[in-house]
């Protein structure tokens, strides 16, 4: 619902109706978003699962990135793992954060 207050919460009575197209992710669907939306003059609905490429092009193009900074992504997190399983500590596992500089690395190789 911040959402829409942010990006709506200014519309009043004289507003033109709008539709808002939501993929079916639950944090947009919370108790009261639909009555919050009504009181906007916003008419919320759900794109089919499995058909966000026709309202949302964009993920499909990005995909392919997507993919590949997952890979980086997992592939670190398997490398923090390799070295902590190699180590002969008794200390916790503890996860770090990757570099900015490595992010913007993925970013560009991706």
């Amino acid at each position: 619902m911040e959402f829409l207050r942010y990006h709506f919460g200014d519309r009043n009575l004289v507003s033109p109706r709008i539709m808002l197209l939501l993929d079916d992710f639950s944090g947009h669907w919370v108790d009261g978003v639909d009555e919050y939306a009504r009181s906007l003059k916003i008419i919320l609905d759900k794109v089919p699962a499995g058909l966000t490429w026709l309202s949302q092009p964009a993920d499909v193009w990005i995909k392919p990135m997507k993919d590949r900074l997952r890979g980086f992504w997992v592939q670190y997190l398997r490398e923090q793992l390799q070295h902590y399983s190699a180590a002969t500590t008794s200390n916790k596992f503890k996860m770090t954060a990757p570099r900015r500089a490595t992010i913007i690395e993925w970013v560009m190789r991706a």
